[in-house]
């Protein structure tokens, strides 16, 4: 489901939302959510530094293919904002 981006760009995106607490994901051509969101705590990161991070509160999936999110989204309790515009 991701069209334009592999692995480890995802992966990255990922990485640097553990210190900014957003996750962009705007024009990637996603059909699904991605599942790898709601598994955040259980990716292995390097140099994994677990004081500098922060809890996921934006999540921006505007401008994809999706038609519908995933009743986990609940899960992560701490995001105050998702953008979904032009799905």
């Amino acid at each position: 489901f991701f069209f334009d981006m592999n692995a480890t760009a995802l992966n990255k995106i990922l990485t640097a939302s553990r210190s900014t607490g957003t996750i962009n994901l705007s024009n990637k051509s996603l059909q699904e959510f991605p599942p790898q969101l709601l598994e955040l705590d259980a990716l292995d990161y390097d140099n994994k530094r677990w004081w500098e991070e922060s809890e996921l509160t934006k999540l921006d999936l505007s401008h994809n293919y999706m038609r519908h999110l995933p009743n986990e989204i609940s899960r992560l309790s701490c995001l105050q904002a998702v953008f979904l515009c032009d799905n």
